[in-house]
């Protein structure tokens, strides 16, 4: 292979003129910016297009002269090493990561306690769909997706941020232990802290983003994080792994859900008054007929069975 000292002499061109030529280049460049980011396809046209108009004017024969013939070279030079970065990048893009997806799933009424690789430990709530990466141990972070309700007690590693994504919320911990509530479906995502820090950042807002520490929850409805004290408002992201739901002065729109869920029925509401309606009580492991009881005392609604797992819910609160 000639050297590029070879192929300058071979062509009449100095020393000096080479230089001079690749400085113009160099100064071109800088005009680009570090963001640049060059058409290939539309740089590879355009030369072709002016080669075969100076090489084939109307059939006549051109001499190029040794200036054109050099930046001729120059600008092959160039459109090759574009193609080569160009074809490098869109290989490099379509990689294959060198880990999958772990996936977890519980059923109807099935609640399930896993170790993950990295030693945490997740309790999954019924209907919950979990992911995560399978070199979650080594990886630089680790990366977890939720479809539903799970607690997590997060083995602490500060050299290995644990993130959570739901399809509503970004949930950021170095080790801690909360509850995610995220249910398909609901336009409300919840995230209570038992111990530690948790940072939760919102997916439709980025720019609302808060820092909860042990004793506090937030709430995503409506598009707006709002942040509660455990003390002011039950969320039972801890009382549900016992069996327990605790009510404080809370909405019975919020309420039903984790009735529902809790027991595998399915509440109807035959007015829209209801929403306007609070619970205050305590139980645990009681059955649903209980439940219907404590309902109809703490509300003055009545609950009438439908069909199969199906509640009517009628008249007003007192």
């Amino acid at each position: 292979m000639r050297s590029w000292e070879q192929l300058r002499k071979s062509r009449g061109q100095s020393a000096d003129e080479s230089a001079q030529g690749w400085e113009q280049l160099w100064k071109g460049s800088e005009k680009l910016g570090d963001d640049f980011e060059p058409n290939v396809e539309a740089g590879l046209a355009r030369l072709k297009q002016r080669m075969a108009q100076e090489d084939m004017p109307s059939g006549r024969v051109v001499k190029m002269n040794t200036s054109t013939r050099w930046l001729r070279a120059v600008a092959a030079a160039v459109v090759l090493a574009l193609v080569t970065w160009g074809t490098m990048t869109f290989i490099g893009g379509d990689t294959a990561p060198d880990f999958a997806w772990a996936e977890l799933h519980t059923t109807e009424g099935e609640t399930r306690e896993v170790v993950l690789p990295d030693g945490s430990t997740v309790t999954m709530n019924s209907n919950t769909h979990l992911r995560y990466r399978s070199d979650l141990d080594i990886a630089e972070v680790r990366d977890i997706r939720l479809e539903g309700e799970a607690f997590f007690d997060v083995n602490r590693r500060p050299e290995q941020p644990f993130i959570i994504r739901t399809a509503n919320v970004e949930v950021s911990v170095l080790g801690t232990s909360f509850n995610v509530r995220d249910i398909p479906g609901s336009a409300r995502t919840e995230v209570e802290v038992a111990s530690g820090k948790v940072g939760v950042k919102s997916l439709v807002d980025v720019t609302q983003q808060v820092v909860l520490k042990a004793e506090e929850a937030v709430v995503l409805e409506n598009n707006v994080l709002t942040t509660y004290t455990t003390a002011d408002r039950v969320f039972n992201g801890v009382n549900w792994r016992k069996g327990q739901l605790s009510f404080k002065n809370t909405p019975l729109e919020e309420a039903l859900p984790q009735i529902e869920r809790a027991y595998q029925v399915d509440l109807v509401w035959k007015t829209t008054a209801l929403r306007n309606c609070e619970i205050t009580g305590n139980w645990q492991e009681e059955n649903f007929a209980a439940v219907v009881e404590i309902l109809e005392g703490l509300t003055g609604l009545n609950v009438n069975k439908v069909a199969g797992n199906k509640y009517e819910l009628s008249g007003s609160c007192d």
